[in-house]
């Protein structure tokens, strides 16, 4: 992510993973670009698609990491319905 923005709001991130040690490292690692290059992200994490799809159609997100694991629909589902 570049710190080009034309507004100084923060990054606004949806991770949709089944795996509380995935969404953990997702947190580590956002955490630490966060430390590093002042970026501030406001990291959302989700446990099911039928959740994310109710929250996509409510918030704008700036990045979204999907699981394409999950339970159907499944994360390739998802990015179908979220690029339609």
């Amino acid at each position: 992510m570049s710190n080009d923005k034309s507004s100084n709001r923060p990054y606004d991130v949806l991770v949709v993973e089944d795996s509380a040690d995935d969404v953990e490292l997702f947190l580590r690692t956002l955490r630490k670009v966060q430390l590093e290059t002042g970026i501030e992200i406001n990291l959302q994490a989700l446990s099911n698609s039928s959740q994310a799809s109710v929250r996509l159609k409510e918030h704008k997100f700036d990045a979204i990491f999907l699981d394409v694991g999950l339970p159907p629909p499944d994360g390739l589902e998802l990015a179908r319905r979220i690029r339609s």
